[in-house]
């Protein structure tokens, strides 16, 4: 969305992205953005933090092993 915030991700202390982007000229719907690809599988607590002052919408997450 227009003036949206940025996040961080991390799987358990690990930062998986920083400063993460979610501005955009327009608010866009069912939007995928990759955070990690790895070939081997990770367990773990996910965190997205805000890290700035605009607003945050997350819609959904999804996991997948393939």
């Amino acid at each position: 969305c227009k003036g949206c915030g940025t996040v961080d991700v991390f799987l358990g202390s690990t930062r998986l992205k920083n400063d993460l982007s979610l501005s955009a000229t327009s608010t866009k719907r069912k939007q995928l953005v990759p955070i990690f690809a790895g070939s081997t599988t990770r367990t773990g607590l996910l965190k997205i933090v805000s890290n700035g002052t605009g607003p945050v919408y997350i819609e959904g997450l999804a996991v997948s092993a393939v």
